[in-house]
């Protein structure tokens, strides 16, 4: 499961991943709370999330390995704030996940947005432990 960030053509056409997927319907509208962010100048808000998926095929990028497949299938979800929440000066929230788990209902599609979302706090503890660390050097156990 990793984010797309860059708008691969798909395989076999001339039509990119980001463009194809805007196509389809919204499969599912929900409301997430988004806390007051000063770093990213996010205000806090209940934002309405619209969801799109799709089963797609991908081709090998110019710079990988010729060992790896011309092709490979995936799952794209999409979880975008609808336009209707985002205050004015703001860029929606929006997330295009790709991943090899089997996505063919909302909830499903929800269920891999939920997963995604964890590795948020995941680098918040890395953050924190680059910042502030534990001392490690300055324990003096020996053993576990």
């Amino acid at each position: 499961m990793i984010r797309a960030s860059f708008n691969r053509k798909l395989d076999n056409t001339t039509e990119k991943l980001f463009d194809h997927l805007a196509a389809e319907q919204i499969m599912l509208t929900y409301t997430i709370e988004i806390e007051n962010a000063a770093r990213k100048e996010r205000k806090a808000r209940e934002a309405l999330m619209e969801l799109r998926y799709k089963d797609i095929e991908i081709q090998r990028s110019v710079t990988a390995s010729k060992n790896a497949p011309k092709a490979i299938k995936l799952y794209i979800v999409e979880a975008k704030e609808s336009e209707t929440t985002v205050p004015k000066g703001e860029q929606p929230i929006s997330w295009r996940i790709l991943t090899t788990h089997r996505v063919e209902t909302p909830d499903q599609a929800k269920t891999v947005v939920e997963w995604y979302s964890h590795r948020w706090f995941i680098q918040q503890v890395f953050r924190l432990m680059k910042k502030k660390g534990f001392a490690m050097e300055d324990s003096e156990l020996e053993t576990g």
